[in-house]
């Protein structure tokens, strides 16, 4: 992979190549059978990570320090809601969970009847998402707390939270999870709730493009196979 891309490029990595691949050939197979299809594959994509996430909680709550991890993730910090910069992420943090801006929502609402109350389910997945969000800090902190009995810093789980990222669940996590018992097992579920995840996303953000070109496009026949296999192609 290069990290200076200035004269181009250059060749795809093979491996990343055919992982993509596989990822759309996937996606292919669970929507080719249209909206009832993925409404089967999403009731296993939106039940399987909080049985997961649940799993690990109840097994983080069990580790030493972990506690310690839990009143650090609870106990606000009123200065900083002077920070902009913390709004700026809480806010970004909903728009990407919710995928306002692309429209998921909007597309699947456009499934309901007319008269079907949108504001009640509006109400329900914004509930919905800032509970999980809390289910997955929780268990992160615990986690964290944790690590932080272990490296003997109970007192400063700040410093190892960082500034965070996107990549921080992938470097603690790993660690943490080969000290636990049976950490294959577990290592398991880990990275099955994330693939999961990302199937969910995935699958959302594939209907509202083909819903639209359905729509735009009404002679073409709704959710043919082929049709499904060159939007991924073309994606």
């Amino acid at each position: 992979m290069k990290s200076d891309i200035t004269d181009g490029l250059g060749v795809p990595d093979a491996t990343m190549m055919a992982a993509l691949a596989v990822v759309w050939f996937l996606l292919y197979v669970c929507m080719r059978s249209g909206l009832r299809g993925q409404g089967k594959v999403s009731y296993f994509t939106a039940i399987v990570p909080y049985i997961i996430l649940i799993i690990m909680l109840v097994k983080g709550l069990t580790l030493e320090g972990s506690w310690n991890g839990i009143k650090f993730f609870f106990t606000p910090d009123f200065k900083r809601l002077q920070d902009m910069e913390v709004w700026y992420a809480a806010i970004t943090q909903s728009f990407y969970s919710l995928t306002i801006g692309f429209g998921c929502l909007g597309t699947y609402a456009k499934y309901n009847n007319f008269r079907h109350p949108t504001s009640r389910d509006a109400l329900i997945i914004s509930f919905a998402d800032c509970f999980t969000s809390i289910l997955a800090g929780t268990v992160i902190f615990a986690v964290l707390g944790h690590l932080a009995h272990q490296q003997g810093r109970p007192d400063e789980i700040g410093n190892i939270v960082g500034d965070g990222g996107m990549g921080f669940v992938f470097m603690v996590y790993p660690e943490v999870l080969a000290s636990f018992p049976v950490s294959n097992l577990f290592s398991i579920l880990f990275f099955l709730m994330l693939v999961t995840l990302g199937f969910g996303s995935g699958i959302g953000l594939l209907c509202t493009i083909t819903t639209t070109v359905y729509e735009a496009f009404p002679g073409v026949k709704n959710h043919h196979p082929v049709k499904y296999l060159g939007n991924c192609q073309e994606i």
